[in-house]
């Protein structure tokens, strides 16, 4: 069965890098990806 969660952040930034890959079992606390969080001037 095919699952599919929207996931949000609480804080701005940019995606630096994606820790999975299609098909990739994830378990709870796993590392999906990396941000780079912006300033607070709102850059992002």
């Amino acid at each position: 069965m095919k699952m599919e969660n929207i996931l949000t952040s609480e804080a701005r930034g940019t995606v630096t890098s994606v820790a999975v890959s299609v098909g990739d079992n994830l378990n709870v606390d796993d590392l999906i990806l990396s941000l780079d969080l912006a300033d607070e001037e709102g850059d992002a």
